[in-house]
């Protein structure tokens, strides 16, 4: 992200970060005049404060991912991604426009061609958010999986109705 950020073809582009962590302490990014450290947040309201800021959602992972969670929170959103081909992110794609995913062998000039390409579809127009949210909607919704996880266990899924002191869940 330090690299890119200081890279002359993507001088239009501003990249933030959210996050704590030992390795790199705010002050590490100080050198960074396109790289935006903003620290940890918390809470659903934050969320929605940081997601509403974002023109497009990177994830560079060098670790496989499960189904992360931070990607199906901006595709609710209708918010472009690009993210490493780790694990199940290949399960989200859902739209070649707004949805891309770059090699998992994280190679820098593959990672910038990919964030050249996604923020050329922005300025253009050419990405439909709705595509996103109602991908997520269908798949991924509280609503959805509730129905989902309560066919599987053979429970009611009215969880109004239910008691929740009296599942038992057996792995």
């Amino acid at each position: 992200m330090c690299r890119l950020s200081m890279d002359k073809e993507l001088h239009e582009i501003e990249f933030h970060i959210w996050g704590k962590g030992e390795a790199y302490p705010s002050h590490f990014f100080s050198a960074y005049p396109d790289l935006h450290y903003h620290g940890a947040f918390s809470g659903e309201l934050e969320l929605v404060k940081v997601v509403e800021t974002l023109d497009a959602y990177l994830l560079l992972s060098s670790h496989p991912e499960g189904l992360p969670i931070a990607l199906l929170e901006v595709m609710s959103a209708g918010v472009p991604w690009l993210a490493s081909d780790r694990g199940g992110i290949r399960d989200i794609l859902c739209d070649p426009v707004a949805t891309r995913i770059v090699s998992s062998s994280l190679t820098y000039t593959e990672i910038k061609s990919g964030i050249l390409d996604l923020a050329d579809a922005i300025k253009n127009r050419k990405i439909n958010s709705n595509t996103q949210r109602n991908f997520y909607a269908n798949k991924f919704s509280s609503k959805v999986l509730v129905k989902k996880w309560s066919e599987v266990l053979g429970i009611d899924s009215d969880w109004n109705t239910m008691d929740i002191n009296k599942m038992l869940l057996v792995s």
